[in-house]
């Protein structure tokens, strides 16, 4: 009798404990180191314990060549300019060379240009420039568009200090407008269709 009912307050123990850690963990932000911390662990070891790779052997339906098929838009702002250098360089010595633009938030300045390690140009295109020269961003974002035109300011006077803390104060927000419009017209402008972007 007494071993029954040790064992019914271990058995409600338990429940107990799991519950309060089932309500707990329910009740932490998605994001909270615990969460995360169990949604990796779960996913590792599904992935060791279900999953198949078998995929990778499989033959690709499609080839592609990456020296005609691949295109490179290189996404820079203001105040990340100085890291297109390192990063074309960086590029220059990958076993493939591609066709490549960079889609800035900012107007091409005169004499701006970047140049693979080889000397060859790559094409600059200011990306929230040409989106409203399409017309694609009016009647939208206009608290955005007040930032950007900031910069642009700082810019066009060259106050270069000024334009320095104006993109790093608002340049997220400006990296939000430089992708999906400006990337496609990017695309359609200097790209084949077939390319892998």
């Amino acid at each position: 009798m007494v071993l029954r009912s040790l064992w019914r307050a271990r058995v409600r123990l338990l429940i107990a404990v799991v519950l309060l850690l089932t309500i707990s963990y329910a009740l932490t932000p998605y994001d909270s180191p615990i969460r995360s911390f169990f949604r990796f662990h779960s996913r590792a070891a599904h992935q060791h314990l279900l999953s198949s790779n078998r995929w990778i052997d499989d033959p690709a339906l499609y080839s592609v060549d990456p020296e005609i098929d691949i295109g490179i838009i290189v996404k820079t702002g203001f105040g990340t300019r100085h890291r297109v250098p390192k990063l074309l360089d960086a590029l220059f010595k990958e076993s493939f060379t591609a066709d490549m633009i960079i889609v800035q938030d900012y107007p091409v300045l005169e004499g701006q240009n970047y140049l693979m390690p080889d000397g060859h140009p790559i094409p600059i295109i200011d990306a929230i420039g040409w989106t409203l020269e399409q017309g694609l961003l009016l009647g939208r974002e206009h608290e955005r568009l007040s930032k950007h035109e900031r910069v642009v300011d700082a810019v066009n006077a060259a106050d270069w200090p000024h334009a320095e803390s104006v993109a790093k104060e608002v340049g997220w927000e400006l990296d939000t407008m430089k992708v999906c419009y400006p990337i496609k017209g990017a695309f359609d402008s200097h790209y084949p269709h077939h390319l892998v972007v």
